[in-house]
């Protein structure tokens, strides 16, 4: 089975890939950043992520079988997300993670290999603008301590002998390494029955550990958002997000297969596969593997990318540090993107 980061393909842009590893003819799971708009309803000038049906024909060339939805563009455009459902149905792709409701946003996606099953559970944080269900008419599944719990464990009583896969998308955009909190909440999931973490949402690879003989993935980074296309042009990512991974894995053993997103024509070049305990990359991005959560909250105080104004998220359970900590950085959130939405006003009207 092979785990990818995010998608999301405007129309007119051709996702060119020079080579696949042979091991693509194995289900693909995906992040898919932004509903399928319905045709003609959206343009890449407005400050919204999203996929046009072309995204499809990707997806099925590199042979994608489950999706995420829960993530914090899938309601950019509400309209679309019945017609994000009803294509992948069409083409049998699998997702889970959203909805108009808490029971379609919980439910598992389901995949068959010969006599394996595998459950995939998506959820996604609102602190980095992730619309929780039940508090708007679409929303995600709830990147919360107790709803991940409950969620897998009933996931384990009707999938008895089901890996249960998590398909989080949690801490900060560009961040390098793994919020203390959402370490943290990877080793819940596993104590209440996950088998495997795969993250998203940061725009870059990050670290991966093992917790009870169990993979944890905190970012896969991206796997097609062309630079300089949404909002605009305006959308672009820094250099190190380019470092593409799909992660492999059979149960037990991780190989890496490396990419390079080449911007300028819009092209994932094959770099090389390893073994993960073979991979330096992963070994320098998981150099905190071997410390407990107190440990790590220090390092990363010094060792974190994003500093400037974005509080650190510790544990779980500290609700009400967690709660003044949410309401600030929604709050910078909401400042930073009213700009960004008048620097692109001043753009369209080529006002310098």
């Amino acid at each position: 089975m092979i785990f990818i980061g995010d998608i999301a393909l405007p129309k007119g842009v051709i996702p060119k890939v020079d080579y696949l590893p042979e091991c693509f003819t194995q289900p693909v799971i995906a992040n898919l950043e932004g509903v399928i708009a319905i045709k003609n309803s959206i343009s890449t000038k407005d400050m919204k992520l999203f996929n046009d049906e072309d995204v499809l024909s990707f997806l099925k060339q590199i042979n994608v079988k489950v999706v995420s939805l829960g993530n914090n563009h899938i309601t950019d455009i509400p309209d679309s997300f019945e017609n994000t459902k009803k294509l992948l149905d069409i083409n049998d792709i699998a997702y889970c993670g959203a909805g108009y409701s808490f029971d379609e946003a919980s439910k598992a996606a389901i995949l068959k290999e010969g006599e394996k099953i595998y459950a995939f559970l998506s959820f996604g944080w609102d602190v980095i603008g992730c619309k929780y269900v039940g508090k708007y008419d679409l929303g995600v599944n709830p990147l919360e301590k107790d709803n991940v719990v409950k969620c897998i464990k009933n996931a384990r009583k009707i999938y008895p002998e089901a890996k249960i896969i998590v398909l989080p998308h949690w801490d900060y955009e560009l961040e390098i390494y793994p919020q203390p909190m959402h370490r943290e909440l990877a080793r819940i999931a596993i104590d209440a029955g996950a088998d495997a973490i795969f993250g998203h949402h940061s725009h870059c690879v990050q670290g991966i550990e093992f917790y009870k003989r169990k993979p944890i993935v905190y970012s896969l980074g991206n796997w097609f958002i062309p630079n300089g296309v949404y909002s605009n042009g305006r959308s672009r990512f820094p250099e190190y997000s380019r470092t593409q991974v799909a992660i492999e894995w059979d149960g037990e053993n991780i190989i890496c297969h490396w990419f390079e997103y080449e911007p300028n024509e819009h092209e994932l070049k094959y770099v090389k596969s390893e073994d993960l305990k073979e991979s330096l990359y992963m070994k320098k991005m998981s150099c905190f593997s071997e410390m407990d959560i107190p440990e790590y909250i220090e390092w990363f105080k010094k060792n974190r990318k994003k500093k400037r104004l974005l509080p650190i998220y510790k544990y779980n359970d500290s609700y009400l540090e967690n709660k003044v900590k949410d309401f600030w950085v929604i709050s910078r959130q909401k400042i930073i993107t009213t700009l960004f939405k008048l620097g692109l006003k001043r753009t369209r009207k080529g006002v310098k």
